[in-house]
């Protein structure tokens, strides 16, 4: 057990959470785990010319789920559930379940292309199940700019592996969320609700790996390549919507919850002032008008209110003060 294993709070409200855990991580992301990867160029103070070391990360990342659980989803700790989030955790489920649902049939429309509508989501979705999404990029635009596509296959791997994947593996393990298909089934939701076959839908449901993995490709993107992509109109409004689109047919398969993106949102924008220093407020910037305008997903939680109302105004709240953060560390 590491130091930031054992500072994980216990002074949370006792859990009324009736639902189980997901369960056991899976051998192949135990043994991710066991290294004790670090997000590439994690800074956990932004000011500092050192990327952290393997404790300062999970320190932050406990921190960071500590305070996701107080109005997100809770934390499963010592056999129960955790944190404030516990007192509307099934409330917010339900919710999700009928999102889903209402979504559900996203799967069957077709893409919007560079042209005209392409292939369906079904198709992307089953590529993307298989393996990094930058598979799909032909069914947003068939020819992308030759000097532009190794740097951007270089972005979505970057942000969606060497980044995304310590932060995504890590808190799937806290929060240890069961996947739609147990919960909609324990509250009689046995007809309401298509699961697609997966291959990589075996963690815990939130956060939603494939979201954040987009999210932070997104960041790289506008990153390294906002310049160059401004060039070209609406080359970089193209990749918002392709690589926005990876998490949220998670959510029509079936997969995720809606509300597992936000917690993939908020670690990104989180994660923004520790990873790209100087640019950390333009990536932001770029990242929450991509959610906003791009997603499915973001605008059916926005029409149907309620929980999802002050889920989203934190994520909007989270953009303003690390906004104010970042220039705090500029001026020190």
């Amino acid at each position: 057990m590491t130091q930031a294993d054992r500072t994980l709070s216990n002074s949370f409200a006792e859990s009324k959470l009736s639902f189980p855990p997901y369960g056991l991580i899976n051998t192949e992301n135990a043994r991710y785990l066991a290294t004790r990867p670090v997000p590439e160029g994690f800074r956990r103070d932004p000011t500092s010319p050192r990327p952290s070391d393997a404790e300062e990360w999970e320190e932050w990342l406990i921190e960071l789920a500590q305070e996701m659980s107080d109005f997100l989803w809770p934390i499963y700790q010592d056999n129960e559930w955790v944190g404030r989030a516990v007192a509307h955790a099934m409330d917010l489920t339900q919710i999700d379940l009928m999102v889903m649902q209402a979504l559900q049939p996203t799967m069957e429309e077709r893409i919007r292309g560079a042209i005209s509508p392409t292939d369906r989501h079904r198709i992307a979705w089953a590529h993307e199940d298989e393996g990094p999404p930058r598979f799909t990029l032909a069914l947003y635009q068939a020819v992308w700019p030759a000097e532009l596509e190794a740097d951007l296959n270089r972005a979505i791997l970057t942000g969606g592996v060497d980044i995304a994947r310590p932060a995504s593996q890590g808190l799937k393990k806290l929060f240890q969320r069961p996947r739609p298909q147990l919960t909609a089934l324990t509250l009689g939701l046995k007809d309401g609700l298509e699961v697609q076959p997966s291959k990589s839908a075996i963690t815990p449901s939130m956060i939603s790996g494939h979201c954040i993995q987009g999210t932070m490709a997104l960041a790289q993107v506008h990153y390294w390549l906002a310049d160059a992509a401004k060039q070209r109109p609406g080359l970089l409004q193209l990749l918002n919507r392709f690589l926005i689109d990876t998490g949220d047919r998670r959510v029509f398969a079936g997969l995720h919850y809606p509300s597992d993106n936000i917690g993939s949102w908020f670690v990104s924008l989180r994660l923004c002032a520790h990873v790209y220093g100087d640019g950390a407020a333009r990536v932001r910037s770029g990242l929450w008008s991509a959610i906003q305008e791009c997603s499915t997903v973001f605008k059916a939680m926005k029409e149907q209110g309620g929980l999802y109302t002050d889920l989203l105004a934190k994520l909007e709240a989270t953009v303003s003060s690390s906004s104010s953060a970042d220039q705090g560390a500029a001026a020190s």
